[in-house]
């Protein structure tokens, strides 16, 4: 591809974004499908395919695609990016379009999977399950960095000493820092009971060179500067004061991963568009997400309360502005679909599904629980975003599909096969 031809294709993605108001994965597809021909053509000694892809040209590059076992789905979208390519070439003058009386292949009517009630609710409660042993272990790893940087930097207690502490600090004498200072001795107790040590002479800190600079780091991170926070809070009023541990990173992505499977599966949402949602684009007090959706078309969807509850602990903790992200990465840049994709086989894995659940069987489940649930399809294909009513119909097909196969369990039906 000549230094023209690729500028020319600049261009072109500009003019799907602008003009005709794509997604910018749409947009990203595009564009790869247009390397791919250019590759493919250069490989053939073609020296500027991109020019005008003549028809015979495209069909050798889509039966070579087919050989390398490419998907249907994804021949047909190769298709279509070169007709609109050369239609788009045509607009500016520059060829006759000739690629683009190809006619699309016909599209093989396909069945969404759509995962069960109890299989999204066991998804839902391997989230929970890992939000749980975050929250333990960033409560253990903030604690532990608090006492040791104190006790090694405030009252210069070397390593060996403060591995040799027994966890009841009671035994020690009055003076000692876990006597004298009522902060550290409130974290003392608090990791003894984290770590559910009872005795009173073994010790609760075990320390290794490796460990000890993970410490120093963590007294650096949000999670000990939280828990110096709210030490005090805890001390002030701890009969009353909410149990668990302060909140810290490892919690936070957490539930962060809670919050973004019951939206997905609450609102039906595409993944993209969950990850481009901001905090003001969420109204936390009546529940609805204000969506733009494929090709900017905007909608308002609902999400129940246990999303909402989800939501609103997120925003609370992350103390996050209104035009944050909601869903946010390592360094606070939005988070990644293949970050998303990465969480659900982890927890497809931790509860038993084969194969792993997606994103989008999300949201296929979502419209499909909701028609087996008595809701009308237009109300699915306007929570859906749907262009067409003919896309959200293919739900009511999975609907049937599983009547004929309940019916199979007839006694008259099983006599028959």
């Amino acid at each position: 591809m000549n230094a023209e031809t690729a500028e020319h294709r600049r261009a072109f993605l500009d003019y799907l974004s602008q003009e005709r108001g794509l997604a910018e994965a749409t947009i990203r597809a595009y564009g790869e499908d247009l390397r791919s021909f250019a590759r493919y053509a250069a490989g053939a000694g073609v020296s500027d395919p991109l020019d005008d892809p003549t028809p015979r040209a495209v069909s050798r590059y889509l039966a070579w695609e087919r050989a390398r076992g490419v998907a249907d789905s994804t021949l047909r979208r190769r298709l279509c990016t070169l007709r609109v390519w050369t239609d788009y070439q045509e607009i500016e003058g520059r060829s006759r379009g000739t690629a683009g009386a190809l006619p699309l292949p016909g599209k093989r009517p396909a069945l969404p999977r759509a995962l069960g009630v109890d299989q999204v609710e066991a998804l839902l409660g391997a989230a929970r399950k890992r939000l749980e042993q975050a929250a333990a272990t960033d409560g253990h790893r903030a604690l532990t960095a608090l006492v040791v940087l104190r006790l090694s930097g405030d009252f210069g207690l070397t390593t060996a000493e403060i591995a040799s502490l027994p966890a009841n600090a009671a035994s020690l004498p009055v003076g000692h820092p876990l006597n004298a200072d009522a902060e550290l001795a409130e974290a003392w107790s608090l990791l003894n009971r984290s770590t559910n040590e009872t005795t009173g002479e073994t010790p609760l800190v075990s320390l290794n060179p490796a460990r000890q600079s993970r410490l120093r780091r963590d007294f650096t991170t949000t999670t000990a500067r939280l828990t110096a926070r709210l030490l005090p809070r805890r001390m002030e009023n701890l009969e009353t004061a909410a149990p668990g541990p302060p909140r810290a990173p490892h919690y936070l992505r957490a539930l962060r991963d809670c919050a973004l499977l019951e939206l997905l599966y609450a609102a039906g949402l595409r993944v993209g568009e969950a990850l481009g949602l901001n905090w003001r684009d969420l109204d936390l007090d009546d529940g609805f997400a204000h969506l733009r959706g494929k090709g900017g078309r905007r909608r308002v969807v609902p999400f129940g309360e246990s999303a909402r509850l989800s939501l609103r602990r997120l925003r609370a903790d992350s103390a996050a502005s209104a035009g944050d992200p909601v869903f946010t990465g390592p360094r606070g840049e939005a988070l990644r679909r293949r970050s998303v994709n990465t969480l659900l086989r982890r927890l497809s894995d931790d509860c038993g599904l084969d194969p792993p659940a997606t994103p989008h069987h999300l949201r296929h489940s979502f419209a499909t629980h909701l028609l087996g649930g008595g809701a009308g399809i237009r109300l699915v294909n306007e929570l859906l975003g749907h262009r067409r009513l003919a896309e959200t119909q293919r739900y009511t097909r999975v609907e049937v599909s599983r009547l004929v196969e309940a019916h199979h369990r007839h006694p008259r039906e099983a006599t028959e096969h």
